[in-house]
Order: structure tokens, then C-alpha cells, then sequence
């Protein structure tokens, strides 16, 4: 415990260019005590759980701690347990005291992330997080399927089904430009500066294994 505190008290290095943000929620535990507090009624006590049941809240309810996780485009990492349940402006400040300078920001379609960078001028990259099953739904068919060539016609279907949740904000999309950004420009821009967010979802999961393990 005095060598992860320690560790804790280390200066934390500061976020530039692209910088990959989401949350990552694990139940609450409270391992070692003998009176167990339940947190959806903190005057009561809870059992100690002897079976992976399901929340009556779910992971947006109090009885799961909210882990805040970034990386950049330098490789840089930061994760915080910031609050019990879903996130507010108040947990986002201290996030914001370890960025530097924003090339953009990537995040899910979280409504509390586009309200916070439309504060900061930040440009925002959008990750709708059912845009694959959207489009899947629409007729898409999967250009990684190595066992299934694609004929320009399908291509061609693709890239309609493509260009229509772009429009209708159902795909990846970038928020709070100075100018509107047509389909051709947007996947431009998405491979120059590799806009995406799955580094910090790989970031948590293995966060996650980790905990699991200790």
C-alpha cells in the first residue's frame, strides 16, 4: 500500500494531440469490512454478495465506482476513480488540469462530452457506439469478411449506407469545427490523425484484467 501510494503522489503527465477519453465502471467493493454499507440506501446495511447477481441499478446506479480513463497520441495514460455512478462536470475538472494542448478530442456519443468540449473550443471526434449494428441493420456488408470479395456494387452500397449515417449523425462525425465537414473530408481526417477510441477501450479492459487479478 505505500508503494502505490507513492506511486499515486507522482506527478502525472500531461495529456497533448489526440487524446481518447471514456469511462470504465467496476462494482463497488468493500472488501475487509465486517458492517457492509449499501450505497442505493446508505442508512441500511447490504449481504456480502456470494453470487455475481445483477445490479438493481445497473452500472449507471451508485453501487459501481466510475473509473475516468484517457490516453493521447503520445502514449500517455491516465485513470481515476472519480465518482460513484455517472459522470458530472465536477469529475471532468481534474481531467482537464492534466491536459496540455487539444488536437481533438475522441469519445463515445456521451451528450456530457459534447457539452464539455463545445465549452473548451476542443474538437471533437464522435463515436456513435451502435453505429456497426446501425449499419449492419441497414444492409452493410463487412469489408473484413475475408472469405467474401466485394463487387464494386457493393462497395458502392457500402459507401451510401456510410454517407446516410454520416448524415444523420449515426456515424463517427467530428463536432465543433469551423467548417462543415463533408463524408470524403471526415475519413480523411480520420486516417491522418488515426481518430478513434480504441486504444482507451483496450486501456480499460486491461485495467480491468489487472484488478481481476489482484
Amino acid at each position: 500500500m505505500k508503494v502505490l501510494y507513492i506511486l499515486s503522489s507522482l506527478p502525472k503527465p500531461k495529456l497533448k494531440g489526440v487524446i481518447q477519453i471514456d469511462e470504465k465502471y467496476f462494482r463497488e467493493n468493500q472488501k475487509g469490512n465486517q458492517k457492509l454499507i449499501s450505497f442505493l440506501d446508505s442508512t441500511n446495511s447490504r449481504y456480502a454478495r456470494r453470487h455475481n447477481y445483477r445490479s438493481e441499478c445497473g452500472i449507471f446506479g451508485p453501487e459501481f465506482v466510475n473509473v475516468l480513463c484517457a490516453v493521447d497520441s503520445f502514449g500517455h495514460y491516465y485513470a481515476k476513480c472519480v465518482c460513484l455512478g455517472p459522470l458530472s462536470f465536477n469529475e471532468l475538472s481534474d481531467l482537464e488540469n492534466q491536459i496540455e494542448s487539444v488536437s481533438y478530442i475522441c469519445t463515445d456519443n456521451l451528450e456530457l462530452y459534447r457539452l464539455w468540449t463545445k465549452k473548451h473550443h476542443w474538437n471533437h471526434y464522435i463515436e456513435p457506439s451502435t453505429f456497426r449494428k446501425e449499419r449492419k441493420v441497414r444492409g452493410y456488408i463487412d469489408t473484413n469478411n475475408i472469405y467474401k470479395t466485394l463487387t464494386e456494387a457493393d462497395y458502392k452500397r457500402d459507401r451510401k449506407i456510410n454517407e446516410q449515417l454520416y448524415k444523420e449523425k449515426l456515424y463517427p462525425h467530428i463536432e465543433n469545427t469551423d467548417k462543415k465537414i463533408n463524408y470524403d473530408e471526415f475519413i480523411a481526417l480520420r486516417y491522418k490523425f488515426g481518430l478513434t477510441i480504441n486504444a482507451v477501450n483496450s486501456f480499460h479492459t486491461q485495467l480491468e484484467k489487472d484488478i481481476v487479478k489482484s
